[in-house]
Protein backbone atom coordinates (compact mmCIF):
# COMPACT_ATOMS: atom_id res chain seq x y z
CA UNK A 1 0.00 0.00 0.00
CA UNK A 2 1.58 3.27 -1.17
CA UNK A 3 2.17 6.11 1.36
CA UNK A 4 -0.68 7.94 -0.44
CA UNK A 5 -3.16 5.43 0.82
CA UNK A 6 -2.44 4.61 3.49
CA UNK A 7 -2.78 8.51 4.59
CA UNK A 8 -6.40 8.87 2.64
CA UNK A 9 -7.64 6.02 4.70
CA UNK A 10 -5.80 6.99 7.71
CA UNK A 11 -8.04 10.62 6.98
CA UNK A 12 -11.12 8.82 6.40
CA UNK A 13 -10.84 7.04 9.59
CA UNK A 14 -10.44 10.54 11.45
CA UNK A 15 -13.02 11.79 9.51
CA UNK A 16 -15.75 8.85 10.15
CA UNK A 17 -14.62 8.26 13.53
CA UNK A 18 -15.35 11.97 14.62
CA UNK A 19 -18.48 11.51 13.26
CA UNK A 20 -17.93 14.47 10.74
CA UNK A 21 -20.14 13.16 8.23
CA UNK A 22 -22.86 12.00 10.49
CA UNK A 23 -26.47 12.78 9.02
CA UNK A 24 -28.22 15.19 11.05
CA UNK A 25 -30.95 12.57 11.36
CA UNK A 26 -29.20 9.57 13.24
CA UNK A 27 -30.44 9.43 16.63
CA UNK A 28 -27.98 10.33 19.51
CA UNK A 29 -27.65 7.44 22.33
CA UNK A 30 -29.45 6.98 25.32
CA UNK A 31 -28.63 5.43 28.58
CA UNK A 32 -31.29 4.56 31.57
CA UNK A 33 -30.56 3.02 34.99
CA UNK A 34 -31.92 0.25 35.68
CA UNK A 35 -31.95 -1.91 39.33
CA UNK A 36 -32.11 -5.74 38.73
CA UNK A 37 -31.57 -8.05 41.95
CA UNK A 38 -31.02 -4.21 43.93
CA UNK A 39 -27.98 -4.15 41.28
CA UNK A 40 -27.74 -0.47 39.69
CA UNK A 41 -27.07 -1.26 36.11
CA UNK A 42 -26.73 1.26 33.47
CA UNK A 43 -27.65 0.34 29.48
CA UNK A 44 -26.53 2.65 26.48
CA UNK A 45 -27.32 1.93 23.45
CA UNK A 46 -25.97 4.33 20.66
CA UNK A 47 -23.71 7.34 21.18
CA UNK A 48 -22.36 8.74 24.65
CA UNK A 49 -20.81 12.21 23.31
CA UNK A 50 -19.90 15.41 24.49
CA UNK A 51 -23.70 16.24 23.70
CA UNK A 52 -25.31 13.90 26.05
CA UNK A 53 -22.68 13.49 28.34
CA UNK A 54 -23.85 15.03 31.26
CA UNK A 55 -27.20 12.80 31.32
CA UNK A 56 -24.81 9.50 31.27
CA UNK A 57 -22.89 11.15 34.46
CA UNK A 58 -25.98 11.83 36.33
CA UNK A 59 -27.00 7.94 35.81
CA UNK A 60 -23.01 7.01 36.81
CA UNK A 61 -23.45 9.01 40.20
CA UNK A 62 -27.02 7.51 41.12
CA UNK A 63 -25.65 4.19 40.19
CA UNK A 64 -22.33 4.65 42.64
CA UNK A 65 -24.86 6.95 45.54
CA UNK A 66 -26.87 3.78 45.61
CA UNK A 67 -24.62 2.16 47.90
CA UNK A 68 -25.13 -1.58 46.65
CA UNK A 69 -21.77 -2.67 46.31
CA UNK A 70 -21.38 -2.74 42.60
CA UNK A 71 -22.14 -1.21 39.33
CA UNK A 72 -22.51 -3.02 35.80
CA UNK A 73 -22.33 -0.61 33.10
CA UNK A 74 -23.61 -2.59 29.39
CA UNK A 75 -21.86 -1.38 27.02
CA UNK A 76 -22.93 -3.92 24.24
CA UNK A 77 -25.69 -1.77 22.32
CA UNK A 78 -22.74 1.12 22.32
CA UNK A 79 -21.95 1.93 18.97
CA UNK A 80 -19.71 5.13 19.88
CA UNK A 81 -18.12 7.13 22.54
CA UNK A 82 -15.87 9.88 23.01
CA UNK A 83 -13.46 11.15 25.55
CA UNK A 84 -16.28 12.73 27.63
CA UNK A 85 -17.50 9.62 28.12
CA UNK A 86 -14.56 7.76 29.41
CA UNK A 87 -13.77 10.45 31.67
CA UNK A 88 -16.98 9.56 33.18
CA UNK A 89 -16.53 6.10 33.36
CA UNK A 90 -12.98 6.22 34.91
CA UNK A 91 -14.48 8.77 37.17
CA UNK A 92 -17.17 6.46 37.94
CA UNK A 93 -14.95 3.52 38.52
CA UNK A 94 -12.16 5.94 40.74
CA UNK A 95 -15.61 6.63 43.18
CA UNK A 96 -16.54 2.57 42.98
CA UNK A 97 -12.27 1.78 44.28
CA UNK A 98 -12.41 4.88 46.96
CA UNK A 99 -15.75 3.17 48.54
CA UNK A 100 -14.43 -0.13 47.77
CA UNK A 101 -17.03 -1.57 45.38
CA UNK A 102 -17.29 -3.31 42.46
CA UNK A 103 -16.66 -1.50 38.79
CA UNK A 104 -17.97 -4.15 36.15
CA UNK A 105 -18.17 -3.04 32.35
CA UNK A 106 -20.51 -5.28 29.55
CA UNK A 107 -18.08 -5.90 26.73
CA UNK A 108 -18.83 -3.60 23.90
CA UNK A 109 -19.62 -5.51 20.85
CA UNK A 110 -17.43 -3.62 18.36
CA UNK A 111 -13.14 -4.40 18.56
CA UNK A 112 -12.57 -0.72 18.48
CA UNK A 113 -14.37 0.01 21.71
CA UNK A 114 -12.98 -3.10 23.42
CA UNK A 115 -9.62 -1.83 22.36
CA UNK A 116 -10.39 1.99 24.15
CA UNK A 117 -11.81 0.85 27.08
CA UNK A 118 -8.39 -1.17 27.01
CA UNK A 119 -5.56 1.33 26.32
CA UNK A 120 -7.59 3.81 29.12
CA UNK A 121 -6.94 1.31 31.74
CA UNK A 122 -10.75 0.33 32.33
CA UNK A 123 -10.14 -3.38 31.72
CA UNK A 124 -8.17 -4.07 34.47
CA UNK A 125 -8.25 -6.15 36.96
CA UNK A 126 -11.03 -8.45 35.38
CA UNK A 127 -13.96 -5.71 35.08
CA UNK A 128 -14.67 -6.45 31.31
CA UNK A 129 -17.68 -9.33 31.40
CA UNK A 130 -19.01 -10.70 28.47
CA UNK A 131 -22.75 -10.26 29.24
CA UNK A 132 -25.41 -8.20 30.96
CA UNK A 133 -26.73 -11.12 33.33
CA UNK A 134 -23.10 -12.11 33.88
CA UNK A 135 -22.27 -8.82 35.04
CA UNK A 136 -24.78 -8.65 37.52
CA UNK A 137 -24.23 -12.29 38.73
CA UNK A 138 -20.58 -11.19 39.74
CA UNK A 139 -21.96 -7.31 41.05
CA UNK A 140 -24.24 -9.71 43.62
CA UNK A 141 -21.26 -11.62 44.35
CA UNK A 142 -19.15 -8.25 44.94
CA UNK A 143 -21.90 -7.37 46.97
CA UNK A 144 -22.34 -10.33 49.01
CA UNK A 145 -18.50 -10.08 50.01
CA UNK A 146 -18.86 -6.66 50.87
CA UNK A 147 -21.67 -7.24 53.65
CA UNK A 148 -19.75 -9.81 54.76
CA UNK A 149 -16.16 -7.87 54.90
CA UNK A 150 -18.01 -4.73 56.44
CA UNK A 151 -18.73 -1.17 54.30
CA UNK A 152 -15.68 0.81 53.26
CA UNK A 153 -13.90 2.89 56.55
CA UNK A 154 -12.76 5.91 56.68
CA UNK A 155 -9.41 6.67 56.99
Amino acid sequence: MSAFRRRTEAHRFAVNGMRMNRPAARKKGAARLEVVDGVPVIDVDGEVDIANVDEFEALLRAAVESGAGAVVIALENARYFDSAAIHALLSCRARQIKARQGFLVVRPATAAGRRVLEICGLLRDGSLVASRGEGIEMAKQIAAQRRIDGPAREA
